[in-house]
């Protein structure tokens, strides 16, 4: 598996190979350089590998969800990304470090992380069809560099989270009309 590094400033798609298994590969040019995995099929808890790194998650919360990212090999929280309802929240960094997660238009699938000035680091899509996938796009911004991996994996870890709420909250309305 290549490091994640190696990939900044390309165009990364993710794929959830296995329609039932909740699980998100990432890739570069077709060669992989991550992914995501829930440990259970109906629980939050999830493992995340990016080159040589890593990372445990796992959600608290209901309404206001909090997904926080710990580093395997340290067994250290790195980050914690606050949800609110609307799927809007803030990645905090142990470092104190911020950084904004949003989806600026409910018509389009686009989620992005921007810094405290509004620029955008990366944006996450997923595409409309049978299969979960997306791309994952990356802007060149040095000094956000270091945060990325951490960015890639929480982000797609939230929008596993919010469209698994989304067909949990359709598979219900539509059993009770």
């Amino acid at each position: 598996m290549s490091t994640i590094s190696q990939a900044f400033g390309d165009r990364l798609t993710w794929v959830q190979t296995e329609m039932f298994h909740r699980r998100f590969d990432i890739f570069d040019n077709r060669k992989s350089v991550g992914r995501i995995e829930w440990t259970t099929v109906l629980g939050s808890q999830a493992v995340a590998e990016l080159g040589d790194d890593m990372y445990n998650m796992k959600k608290t919360g209901i309404f206001n969800r909090r997904i926080i990212v710990t580093k395997a090999q340290l067994d250290a929280d790195v980050a914690t990304l606050e949800l609110g309802m609307s799927g809007r929240g803030v990645l905090t960094y142990v470092d104190g470090h911020r950084y904004r997660f949003e989806r600026p238009s409910v018509w389009r699938n686009i989620w992005r992380f921007t810094d405290e000035n509004g620029v955008i680091i990366c944006r996450i899509n997923q595409k409309i069809g049978f299969a979960r996938k997306g791309e994952i796009l990356i802007e060149k911004d040095e000094k956000s560099r270091h945060y990325l991996p951490v960015m890639i994996i929480a982000g797609l870890y939230a929008i596993g989270l919010i469209t698994d709420d989304a067909a949990t909250a359709a598979a219900a309305g539509a059993g009770g009309s």
